[in-house]
């Protein structure tokens, strides 16, 4: 008999979820009991749906929903978001007890009222999350703007071109090709908008809910931008430190844009990305000048280049992609894309409707991990 049980999350599990974790992922994102309970106890609508494996008091595997609303049509449903969906090694050779704990998760998960779940599993994990019930909806793509290229191609070009003299050369050429393009792309900048002012703000006031209340119809299926959650979100987030830029008119937000930086590990370069991009869309110049001021700040801070995810068929996407496309934004190759998988409820939403991305405004506030 099989004695590996499953069973909901009681509180003292995440000292073995930590543990668990950390030998699974990635140590230098190492995890604590802080970060942890921000993660999956603190999210604004309340506790996550946690599930176990357990062998012998030993929890060696773990399935967790984070609860995020989302604006779907004319109301608001509570998704899910599958997190650190894991199984010990040791455990791993029966491989139906992964795909069993995902669909134990997501059915009880579905009657307690998560009518949405979703995730971006990686290689390994997409084809069992698929046999656990999910559907894939399409390819999340990532965009990128090279600001700095001489960073990158004093990385890259000495391990392709050995020889140190050609290898300068090249550098250079490349580097003074990648210079001309920018000075291009920046002739496509629109003027500054002097009715509309860009600031830094430490967090989100109250006004942001008024932006949302009147500029989310204009979106498809996405997350509800309220105060509470991008707090929780961008501001409180122990993981990952965050640069917030609003665009006002006479102390009305009409959008904003936040902006992180990470340290590449293969190459040691620093890299911005867009986490969110959300405005009035109405008010373009609002969202060209959030762009300009989010490149420019990134350049001071002397990254390689700026990267951002976007449905590439998704909600409204010739808004977004041509304008991303005139400051200099290209596709990342394909097999950087991450696959957008969902589970639905089909007796609470439209199934149709939600299973095709067209009808979706997803950025890096999906992405996964909400640590990032």
């Amino acid at each position: 008999m099989d004695s590996v049980v499953i069973r909901r999350y009681k509180k003292g599990d995440e000292t073995g979820i930590i543990e668990l974790r950390n030998e699974i992922f990635d140590p230098s994102r190492h995890t604590d009991i802080q970060k942890w309970q921000w993660e999956y106890l603190d999210p604004p609508p309340g506790e996550s749906k946690i599930f176990v494996y357990e062998n012998n008091h030993k929890i060696v595997g773990h399935y967790g929903l984070i609860p995020i609303l989302f604006k779907l049509k004319e109301q608001n449903v509570l998704s899910g978001k599958s997190e650190d969906a894991m199984i010990h090694k040791n455990y791993r050779a029966f491989g139906n007890r992964f795909i069993k704990l995902v669909k134990t998760g997501n059915e009880i998960s579905h009657e307690e009222g998560m009518n949405l779940i979703w995730g971006f599993p990686n290689k390994a994990a997409f084809l069992p999350h698929i046999k656990g019930g999910f559907t894939y909806i399409g390819d999340v793509f990532n965009l990128m703007k090279i600001v700095n290229s001489r960073i990158i191609l004093d990385k890259i070009i000495p391990t392709y071109i050995k020889n140190r003299y050609f290898s300068k050369i090249i550098i250079h050429l490349l580097s003074l090709s990648f210079s001309i393009l920018n000075i291009f792309f920046n002739l496509e900048r629109l003027k500054k908008t002097k009715n509309i002012t860009i600031k830094s703000v430490a967090n989100f006031d109250e006004r942001i809910n008024k932006l949302w209340e009147k500029a989310n119809s204009e979106y498809g299926i996405t997350i509800v931008r309220n105060c509470e959650y991008l707090n929780w979100r961008f501001v409180k987030n122990p993981y990952a430190k965050s640069k917030i830029f609003i665009a006002e008119r006479e102390n009305e937000i009409l959008g904003y844009i936040v902006l992180g930086i990470y340290k590449s590990k293969k190459h040691q370069i620093k890299i911005g990305f867009i986490s969110d991009l959300f405005f009035d869309k109405r008010e373009k110049a609002a969202l060209h000048n959030l762009l300009d001021k989010a490149i420019e700040y990134l350049k001071i801070e002397n990254v390689a280049y700026i990267s951002a995810s976007m449905a590439k068929a998704g909600h409204d996407n010739k808004c977004f992609l041509n304008l991303f496309r005139k400051k200099g934004f290209l596709f990342k190759p394909r097999k950087l894309n991450s696959q957008f998988i969902l589970k639905a409820n089909i007796e609470k939403v439209d199934t149709d409707y939600v299973s095709d991305i067209r009808n979706w405004y997803i950025t890096g506030a999906f992405g996964e991990g909400v640590r990032f």
